[in-house]
């Protein structure tokens, strides 16, 4: 027989030690009733102690149904007492606001088999487990959730004294491009441009916002945004446009004449340059896999300029964060729009 589970099962042994009580109660002439209301205390393993997913996790989900979720905790003792056995199985509770506590047999119910021993100077001092869960049902994905677990022995279990919040996202909205309308432009007297996206996730994004944002920037000939920021006349404050949107003032680029601007580079705009934007508050929801989907549509006058003139536009899909996403950073995309 295993060692370590020599003394999993204390069943016959509580039979005895009952029976052997109810003796020694009738020897000392208590009755039957007497008897009937002592109480035996079944022992339990020890609490065990959680570690992965952590504290305010957030995992990406897969629908319909079809989630995993890897789950990772230690065992202290490396051998079962008469008061504290070993555990035979380990319940892993998923639950949802309003969800009762853990109990037994909760979500995921594992056999306490497979542990990787747990060393403290050369000594067994206990073992970590590891289970993932398969096709987590929906019920779950998309909603805050906390989780908890227990070591059991049969349905006696100790569980952990706090539980852990988790968040299983279906949800990776892209922004992909900043799209311009035939009808754009100084001739027809009005831009009129289009927040494209990719959703990535497995459920439908939902609505969403689109906040739009307008620079005007340096331009640098026919159909070009000027990208180099070297070029005579530009200072310090000016700043380089990457397509992300993202905005360097030329000083942390280096000293002029060689200063390095980022390969993304897209544009530079003038310190205190004109800009504007807007947010799009009802953005189109886009299906599961959509790809280069129209998400908001922005319209404004064109402006009374002389050109050739040249505009940045940045788009940021879900700029109300409504969405919990596994990848925030890809919401942005900036682009380039040159008049002549």
């Amino acid at each position: 027989m295993n060692s370590r589970y020599a003394i999993q099962n204390p069943t016959s042994r509580h039979a005895r030690m009952f029976a052997s009580a109810a003796a020694a109660l009738a020897l000392a002439g208590l009755g039957a009733t007497s008897i009937a209301s002592a109480q035996i205390v079944f022992p339990k393993p020890a609490a065990p102690a959680a570690v992965l997913p952590a504290n305010g996790s957030l995992e990406r989900a897969a629908s319909p149904n079809l989630t995993q979720l890897a789950f990772r905790w230690n065992q202290s003792g490396a051998f079962g007492t008469p008061s504290q056995p070993l555990p035979t199985q380990f319940v892993i509770c998923l639950m949802r606001a309003g969800d009762p506590p853990c109990a037994y047999p909760g979500t995921f119910l594992v056999p306490a088999t497979g542990g990787t021993p747990i060393y403290n100077n050369l000594q067994v001092v206990g073992y970590a487990y590891n289970y993932t869960a398969q096709n987590i049902a929906d019920t779950f994905i998309d909603r805050a959730l906390t989780w908890a677990m227990g070591s059991c022995v049969g349905a006696r279990c100790s569980y952990t004294t706090t539980s852990r919040s988790l968040w299983l996202t279906s949800k990776e909205l892209y922004a992909i491009d900043v799209q311009e309308s035939f009808n754009s432009g100084p001739a027809s007297g009005q831009f009129e441009i289009t927040a494209q996206g990719d959703n990535r996730g497995s459920t439908a994004s939902g609505t969403t916002s689109t906040e739009f944002v307008m620079w005007g920037v340096y331009n640098d000939g026919p159909g070009r945004c000027l990208t180099n920021p070297n070029r005579p006349g530009l200072n310090n404050a000016d700043e380089v446009i990457t397509n992300n949107g993202s905005q360097i003032p030329l000083g942390m680029l280096g000293p002029p004449g060689a200063r390095v601007a980022p390969a993304n580079t897209i544009a530079i705009r003038p310190a205190g340059g004109s800009v504007d934007y807007t947010i799009i508050a009802d953005s189109q929801s886009l299906p599961a896999g959509a790809m280069s989907g129209n998400l908001a549509t922005w319209r404004k006058p064109f402006p009374a300029v002389t050109l050739p003139v040249s505009y940045v536009v940045r788009i940021y899909v879900d700029s109300s964060n409504v969405l919990r996403e596994l990848n925030e950073s890809d919401n942005w995309r900036a682009e380039c729009l040159t008049y002549q």
